[in-house]
C-alpha cells in the first residue's frame, strides 16, 4: 500500500480513504466536529477541539490513543 497514491472521496455524505477502487476507511459522521471509524474491525472516535490551539483526538472504546496538537499562539 505504501506506494499507491491513496485520495479521499466526498459524495452523499460519505468519506471514504481510497487506495485505487478498494475502500480502506470509511467515516461516519456522528456531530458536528465528531466522527468514527472502524479499523482492523475496530471501531474508533475523532474528534476536533479548541480554536487558538486546536487538537485532533483518536479514541477507542473511550480511551485516548493519539492527540494531534496544533500551537497557533
Amino acid at each position: 500500500m505504501l506506494g499507491q497514491q491513496l485520495t479521499w472521496t466526498f459524495t452523499n455524505g460519505k468519506i471514504l480513504l481510497k487506495s485505487n477502487d478498494e475502500s480502506l476507511l470509511k467515516l461516519k459522521e456522528e456531530k458536528r466536529r465528531k466522527a468514527s471509524f472502524e479499523f482492523d474491525g475496530k471501531e474508533y472516535m475523532i474528534r476536533n477541539e479548541g480554536f487558538w490551539n486546536p487538537r485532533t483526538i483518536i479514541e477507542k472504546e473511550g480511551k485516548q490513543i493519539l492527540v494531534l496538537k496544533r500551537h497557533f499562539l
